[in-house]
This record gives structure tokens, sequence and C-alpha cells, in this order.
């Protein structure tokens, strides 16, 4: 089957991959943020900061020491949410992800900060292209189009399918878009396509939240200044 025929085209692959780096270096500073954060054991991630540091570092070793002496921490979560599965997009650690699941991770998590965008471990794993842990998710029940907030500056939804989407559709068939990373992607968006991954607009055609009918929230207040 064709990719090219279903897939969907921009002329902002520039800005798109823009957006990626954004989204993959804001998920970075959140480790970083923590050691900024007050002592207090309830705040941030400085509970078990170590353990969260281990999960985003791809460190296996320290994280299977971690709990074999707190199994607690497989499905704990910070005050935001994120739990050691959203992490390990940043190491990209399948080893890690298969340790987690195996011992009872969950894998429809949601993040709960503000600007976290409802994102779960898929929505993670879709925006860095880590095909071999998107199929680890999936297989072990990940919800496959449930949706989350593409920006905090839109009011659009996407799901996992609607963000590979985006990455694949702006390749321009060029010598540079011929990367082993965009490869990833190409094989993300195969892989969701046959698991049944739609995107937002194709599950909800009539919803305002879909990318062609969103708006963006600052537009909105300029609408507003105009009145």
């Amino acid at each position: 089957m064709a990719i090219s025929s279903q897939l969907p085209r921009s002329q902002n692959c520039i800005l798109i991959r823009y957006l990626i780096v954004g989204v993959l270096l804001f998920i970075c500073s959140l480790t970083d943020a923590a050691q900024k954060e007050s002592t207090e054991p309830e705040k941030g991630l400085i509970e078990h900061q170590e353990f969260y540091d281990a999960c985003a570092h791809g460190k296996v070793d320290a994280v299977e020491e971690h709990l074999s002496r707190k199994p607690e921490l497989i499905t704990a979560s910070t005050n935001d949410g994120e739990t050691c599965l959203h992490l390990t997009a940043i190491s990209k650690s399948l080893e890690i992800a298969k340790l987690l699941i195996v011992k009872g991770a969950n894998t429809n998590q949601r993040v709960t900060h503000d600007e976290g965008l409802r994102m779960m471990p898929l929505s993670w794993h879709a925006w860095g292209g880590n095909v071999d842990i998107i199929q680890l998710l999936l297989d072990n029940g990940a919800e496959i189009n449930a949706d989350f907030d593409y920006s905090s500056g839109s009011n659009a939804r996407v799901t996992a399918t609607d963000i590979v989407s985006m990455v694949v559709g702006s390749s321009s068939g060029e010598e540079d878009d011929s990367t082993p990373e965009t490869k990833l992607f190409f094989l993300s968006y195969e892989l969701l396509r046959s698991r049944g991954g739609k995107t937002y607009e194709e599950l909800f055609p009539d919803s305002p939240h879909g990318m062609s009918k969103a708006e963006s929230k600052e537009d909105d207040l300029d609408m507003k200044d105009e009145f």
C-alpha cells in the first residue's frame, strides 16, 4: 500500500520540525526544572528525583535498583502526572519501557500539569518517532486513538496518528528527508494505521477542535480586543 496516497502534505516542513524539537526540549526540561523546586517531597520530582532522572536518561540498572527497593514506583508519578514510562521518551529506552510494562506500568496515564497537553506515554513517543516503544505500548493496552491537546496556544486536539502524519506529510522527498529519524516516523505512521490509528478529524469530523477548524487562543484574544 503506497503511503504517499494517504499522507497529508505540508509546506511547513521546517516549522513542524522546529515544533518537534521544541516539544522534545520542553519534555527534557521537566526533569531539569525539578532540581530547582522546593525540597519538600510533595513538590515536583524531588521525592524520587534519582529514579525519574534514571528513566529520562536510560539508566537501566539504576531503574531496576530503584524498583527492587520500591516496587510502587512502577505506577508512581510526579505531581504533574509524568511517569517513568513517559520519561522513557527522552532516553528512547526500549529496555526500560519493557521492564516497566512487565511490572505493571499504566500505559494510559495522562500528564496533568497545565502545560502538559494531557499527553499519555503514546503521545510522548509519537512526538519522538519511537516506533519500537509505540508498538510495545499498543501491544499492552495503550489507547491508540486517545486525543490530547496540540499546543497550549490552540484549542486543536490531535491523536498520535496526527503527529506522525504531520511529520511524514512534511517530507518533501529531498535528500535531507531520508534520515534515520524520518524513516522512524514513516514506520510509526504505518504501524499506527495498521493498528486502526486515526486522526482526530477522522474520528470527529464535525468537532470544532479538529486541526483545520481549531482556532488559536491568541486569535480569540485579538478578536475580543476588537470589540
